[in-house]
């Protein structure tokens, strides 16, 4: 067999697997798998094994300039901090104004609330006897 059959084949692979294939491309590949015991074992392989790692494409210049002129360079841009930027000090204007944080009220409130409502309840009921 000749090796060029196996990369074309290997090449195949992911696509027959996944039934993208036509039904002519199917048949060529199907009967290689019957023949050929290293392509089958190929075929029995986790998917992430059988797909090769991302290549990057350039893209083909047509000569209009359309590939130059698309993303102009800007100075602005990019990740790296001014130059006049202190890396210790993040905020050049000083640290930001600190907001203070007031707390829900505690037991002591509740307390206070109950205590309250008590003595209206038993003044109400001292009041209410001593009329009638």
């Amino acid at each position: 067999m000749d090796s060029t059959d196996h990369e074309d084949v290997r090449g195949k692979l992911d696509s027959y697997f996944s039934g993208h294939l036509d039904d002519a491309e199917w048949s060529v590949v199907r009967a290689h798998l019957a023949e050929c015991e290293e392509c089958s074992a190929e075929l029995t392989r986790p998917v992430p094994w059988r797909r090769a790692a991302p290549q990057r494409v350039a893209p083909q210049d047509t000569g209009d300039g359309a590939l130059t002129d698309e993303f102009p360079e800007d100075e602005d841009a990019g990740g790296d901090p001014p130059d006049d930027m202190d890396p210790q000090q993040p905020y050049p204007d000083g640290p930001p104004p600190t907001v203070e944080v007031i707390a829900p009220p505690g037991w002591p409130v509740v307390f206070g609330t109950a205590l309250v409502a008590a003595l209206v309840a038993f003044g109400l009921g001292y009041a209410v006897a001593t009329i009638a």
